[in-house]
């Protein structure tokens, strides 16, 4: 019995708290800040003698931005868009791969507000990426697949509505039948507003 009692006074402490911290969420964020992302490509590409290499690991780096609606406290509706760039040597002749991918994505972040500057959230969105390659001598090609993101992050309260946002995301993306396991990491900072 007395567990019973701890337990639905933690709940009750734990409410309170999460209630006094709901009280000052603003409804509208805005955020940019810098992207990496590590690509397997799974991809191979035909060489002029008639065999194919496998396409290396890429490292990618870039931009991110995004908007996000808190309808209530703890979800918030996101569109999060982003652009990395990156070029890798892989062994065929002309080695050079010139690679860009633009992603667009949107969806559910939940938020676990609380007392303290650090508000940790948790997310998956959904949408669709729009690739790039490039090899000298082996001509281009576009791509335009399926992404969706999952993981989360932390939000670190600086103030006057200014806050640091790391992150980090599995990117699962789809392009040419085939499935790419990817990882994402940002780090940006937001502005939120809306409320006085």
């Amino acid at each position: 019995m007395r567990k019973l009692f701890f337990v639905v006074g933690l709940l009750l402490l734990a409410s309170g708290v999460a209630r006094a911290a709901c009280d000052n969420y603003q409804p509208v964020e805005v955020g940019f800040g810098y992207d990496y992302v590590r690509v397997n490509t799974g991809m191979t590409v035909k060489e002029g003698s008639g065999g194919s290499a496998a396409l290396p690991v890429l490292n990618l780096n870039g931009w991110g931005a995004e908007v996000v609606y808190n309808p209530a406290c703890v979800l918030g509706i996101v569109a999060d868009f982003g652009g990395t760039y990156g070029t890798t040597s892989f062994s065929i002749p002309d080695p050079n791969l010139t690679t860009h991918v633009y992603s667009y994505v949107f969806g559910p972040r939940f938020n676990l507000r609380n007392a303290t500057p650090f508000t940790p959230f948790a997310e998956a969105l959904f949408g669709g990426a729009h690739a790039s390659l490039s090899v000298p001598n082996f001509g281009s090609e576009t791509l335009n697949g399926f992404e969706g993101n999952f993981g989360g992050g932390v939000d670190i309260n600086l103030g006057s509505h200014w806050v640091i946002r790391p992150r980090a995301d599995y990117v699962l993306t789809h392009f040419k039948s085939k499935s790419q396991n990817n990882a994402l990491v940002s780090v940006g900072i937001g502005y939120e507003f809306g409320r006085h």
